[in-house]
């Protein structure tokens, strides 16, 4: 649940910096020791990712021709529609954690929720949600500049309506269920499975790759590909999903804050 932010003015075709304390922080030198708990087999994890885009799809799909909203006020099918989005991700978390349960691992080694060394963890999460932003608008800037327009489809802040309890389900799914949920599948399970068996380099790759493509926009392939790197990078630097969870909170937060403020001077509503 990674949304961009809207067309910024046009910038200079160059790609932003990484600020000085992460680029000081980014000498890659894995760890040996493995970072999941278990050796996931690849045909597992493909089947994980499998079932997680068919429980939202058909879930969507159920909940949007079935008329179950019509049966709720309008906070009612909120809280509805909150509860359907959380329990999308569950089905292949569940089965992740029965099958690394079973092979001795606990909840916590199986998605990475280990202890970490907060402050340098935390200041690289952050240093890369900015950078992550950053590449965004520069991506959006280079694209129009080479005629090519983002595609105008809603953002997360049109999928609840604008209320109160509208706006606290968009804040609860975009800066809370999506980046744990997310973060627990894609790095803690898919990324960490991946690295394991394939390298640091392949691993961070190809689970980048999947995690841009489930989002279905080809436009924002680019932006989330270059997102999914760095989470991939902050969970091998600190073995935990704890700083990648902040990370993706952050960026999907500041898009959700500016998307209410252009929204309230009225640009994009």
């Amino acid at each position: 649940m990674s949304e961009s932010l809207p067309t910024p003015p046009p910038l200079p075709i160059a790609p932003p910096q990484l600020p000085v304390e992460v680029a000081h922080a980014a000498v890659i030198d894995p760890p040996e020791a493995p970072l999941s708990a278990v050796r996931w087999p690849i045909p597992l994890l493909i089947g994980l990712v499998v079932l997680n885009l068919a429980f939202v799809y058909f879930s969507s799909l159920l909940v949007g021709r079935a008329g179950i909203m019509d049966a709720f006020t309008q906070d009612g099918a909120v809280i509805v529609l909150t509860a359907v989005i959380m329990l999308q991700y569950l089905p292949a978390l569940i089965v992740a954690l029965w099958w690394a349960r079973s092979h001795g691992a606990t909840f916590a080694d199986t998605f990475s929720f280990r202890g970490f060394n907060v402050l340098p963890g935390i200041g690289i999460a952050v240093g890369l949600s900015l950078a992550g932003r950053g590449f965004g608008m520069w991506y959006v800037s280079a694209t129009r500049m080479l005629g090519i327009d983002a595609p105008t489809t809603p953002d997360v802040t049109h999928l609840f309506p604008l209320t109160a309890v509208g706006i606290a389900a968009t804040v609860l799914v975009a800066v809370i269920i999506a980046p744990i949920a997310e973060e627990a599948l894609f790095r803690g399970v898919l990324f960490a499975g991946l690295r394991d068996r394939l390298g640091f380099v392949s691993g961070m790759i190809i689970s980048a790759a999947i995690f841009a493509g489930v989002h279905f926009s080809l436009y924002q392939f680019a932006p989330l590909f270059m997102l999914g790197l760095m989470l991939a990078y902050l969970v091998t630097k600190t073995r935990s999903i704890w700083p990648s969870i902040v990370c993706h909170a952050m960026f999907n937060g500041v898009a959700v804050g500016l998307l209410y403020v252009l929204r309230a001077i009225g640009v994009g509503s």
